[in-house]
C-alpha cells in the first residue's frame, strides 16, 4: 500500500479455511487448545477461548496497521485519511450465513465518502447492499453486488447502496 501499488488488502483470521492454520504463537504460553480452521467456528463450546484470543490478535494488528497508515503523508493529510477499514467477523447471524444481521466495524472514511462516527442497524438490509454502497463510495455504483437484480430484490427487498452511509 505504502508503494502504491495496490489500494486494497484482506486481512483474515483462517478460522473459516478448510485446512486451518496454526495458532502456536498466540497460545504459546496459555492453557488454550485451538482446534485450527474452520472447526472453530462450529465448535463455539470449547473454542471460546481460542476464537477470542484469535479475534483481540487480529485486532492488535489492525491497530498497528492503522498507526503505520497515519505516519504516512498523503495529499493534504496522510494515508489513513484516505483509507476505509472493513473489519467483520467470520460468520454473521448463523454459521453458514445469507448475509444479514452481519457485525461490521468501519475505520476511516475513504476519503470523506463514507459517513464515519456513527452506529448503524440494518436490520433489513444484507452484506450484499453494504458491497454496493462501497462500489458507490468508490465512484462504480451497482444497483447489487455479486448477484443479479431479481435475487438481489428477492433477498434485500430493496436495491442500491445504504444511503446512511453515504456522505
Amino acid at each position: 500500500m505504502q508503494a502504491g501499488l495496490t489500494n486494497v488488502m484482506t486481512m483474515a483470521s483462517g478460522c473459516g479455511s478448510v485446512n486451518g492454520g496454526s495458532y502456536n504463537g498466540l497460545i504459546k504460553n496459555t492453557n488454550i487448545k485451538i482446534k485450527g480452521g474452520h472447526g472453530i467456528g462450529h465448535d463455539t463450546k470449547s473454542n471460546v477461548a481460542g476464537w477470542t484470543l484469535i479475534v483481540q490478535h487480529n485486532a492488535k494488528q489492525l491497530v498497528r496497521m492503522m498507526e503505520a497508515l497515519e505516519t504516512i503523508p498523503e495529499g493534504n493529510g496522510n494515508m489513513m485519511d484516505n483509507t476505509l477499514i472493513i473489519f467483520m467477523s467470520d460468520c454473521a447471524e448463523a454459521q453458514h450465513s445469507r448475509g444479514g444481521n452481519w457485525p461490521i466495524l468501519m475505520l476511516g472514511n475513504l476519503g470523506g465518502a463514507i459517513k464515519h462516527g456513527r452506529y448503524y442497524r440494518f436490520a433489513e438490509r444484507t452484506l450484499n447492499s453494504f458491497y454496493t454502497t462501497l462500489l458507490h463510495a468508490i465512484g462504480a455504483p451497482r444497483n447489487c453486488f455479486n448477484m443479479d437484480e431479481s435475487m438481489a430484490k428477492k433477498l434485500d427487498g430493496k436495491l442500491g447502496p445504504i444511503g446512511r452511509l453515504l456522505a
